[in-house]
């Protein structure tokens, strides 16, 4: 999966995605790939995995909407 690299989080070291699980934001560590200025190759999550797109307007647990 390639990704904005603003719906990545860094954090000592590590990288953190907010994806969607039963309809609340869930904060989940991600591997990183390959890297660019703009995208970001994410490893470990499924195809089709929800991820929030702006995750500083989010915190753990919020109940989130799906905007297509």
């Amino acid at each position: 999966n390639v990704v904005d690299a603003f719906s990545i989080l860094e954090d000592n070291g590590k990288y953190y995605a907010f994806i969607v699980e039963d309809g609340k934001a869930k904060r989940i560590e991600v591997e990183v790939g390959i890297k660019t200025l703009s995208k970001y190759e994410v490893l470990n999550l499924p195809l089709g995995t929800k991820i929030i797109i702006n995750p500083f307007k989010v915190t753990q647990g919020e109940k989130v909407k799906i905007k297509k």
